[in-house]
């Protein structure tokens, strides 16, 4: 027989348990799926939050807290298309992965995507900008010239930069080469080259945009030292949906761009970069398109010799014909030469 008393008190609780449970799976749901939001002030206008470090000339920090560079003018370019707004938030390169992965901002551009980032963050289908490091040391730097003198030198990076801890970054060279080297790892590219400067450290390695445009004001040069090539792109948070479909859109865009020579990407590449790194689009054919023209061409190379073959043949049939035709003639003529003769006629 059942306890009507027990009943009761669960059929009591139930409004309560009904409401409590979506309000814990609320609150236990990540903070990242909410970071972008709508300004109801501007007719629900989708607003994206954008992490920015100082990494001139790609993403540049002016004195007065404006973001500009060659990152924020793409994304602007973007959003203005999908009537989107950006809000920059500003901090360190590793400050901003932080808040990427805890969904604090939906987007971190500039990443290079690897087999480890891409297990923590969503990437851009489309790719943006190729990249490599570059060794720089002091302008009276004589003695590091080659990856032998880099041994047991105190060396400068970016933290949590794939030119330090990349797949092909200086702590993989020093374990792969056995070098007896040390890494000072900074949280800024302008702390990176003020212990180059200061003498703390011995070299640094950053990407090369970074450095060739630092050593213009200051008493650094750059190495022949190159490693580390890699592919930048949009970073996302892994975790949201909308950031998801907000990732399809920047795709659809830049493929769009990519594939137009006089798009608002190639004259950024040319602003920033200068014609020497702006690199035009070079359409590679699928493997099908080549088997296919493979098959086109050799059909044609056959159709062609066929035909040169086949009026060969009709040159010699009609010369052939021709000597038929004038022996033909002549043995007429002959023949009735010879029969007006024996039949002595005469005109």
């Amino acid at each position: 027989m059942l306890n009507n008393s027990k009943w009761s008190g669960l059929i009591q609780s139930f409004p309560t348990t009904f409401f409590l449970i979506p309000l814990l799976v609320f609150m236990f749901i990540p903070y990242h799926t909410f970071a972008i939001s709508l300004d109801s002030a501007n007719d629900n206008q989708i607003v994206i939050k954008v992490g920015a470090y100082n990494n001139p000339p790609k993403i540049t920090i002016l004195p007065d807290g404006k973001v500009t560079g060659f990152w924020p003018e793409l994304l602007s370019h973007i959003a203005d298309k999908e009537g989107w707004r950006i809000e920059y938030v500003q901090g360190s390169w590793s400050e901003g992965l932080k808040r990427l992965y805890n969904g604090e901002i939906d987007i971190m551009p500039d990443v290079a995507q690897t087999n480890a980032s891409s297990a923590t963050y969503l990437f851009a289908r489309v790719p943006v900008l190729s990249n490599w490091s570059r060794v720089y040391v002091r302008q009276n730097e004589k003695k590091i010239k080659s990856l032998k003198d880099m041994n047991g030198i105190r060396i400068g990076g970016l933290i949590s930069s794939i030119s330090v801890e990349g797949p092909e970054g200086v702590n993989m060279l020093i374990k792969s080469f056995n070098l007896r080297s040390r890494v000072f790892e900074f949280d800024t590219y302008e702390n990176v080259f003020k212990a180059l400067e200061d003498g703390f450290v011995d070299a640094v390695i950053v990407n090369r945009n970074y450095g060739d445009t630092y050593i213009k004001n200051h008493p650094v040069r750059k190495t022949m030292m190159m490693m580390s090539p890699y592919i930048l792109t949009f970073a996302f948070n892994k975790q949201s949906a909308a950031v998801r479909n907000i990732s399809k859109y920047i795709d659809n865009h830049m493929e769009k761009m990519m594939y137009d020579n006089e798009s608002v990407y190639y004259k950024l590449l040319n602003k920033y970069f200068e014609d020497a790194v702006a690199e035009k689009v070079v359409i590679v054919m699928p493997r099908w398109f080549k088997i296919f023209m493979t098959v086109v061409f050799a059909l044609g190379m056959f159709f062609l010799i066929l035909i040169s073959f086949s009026r060969m043949q009709v040159r010699r049939k009609t010369e052939e014909l021709r000597h038929f035709n004038e022996n033909l003639q002549q043995s007429i003529e002959e023949e009735t030469s010879k029969r007006l003769k024996n039949e002595q006629i005469f005109f």
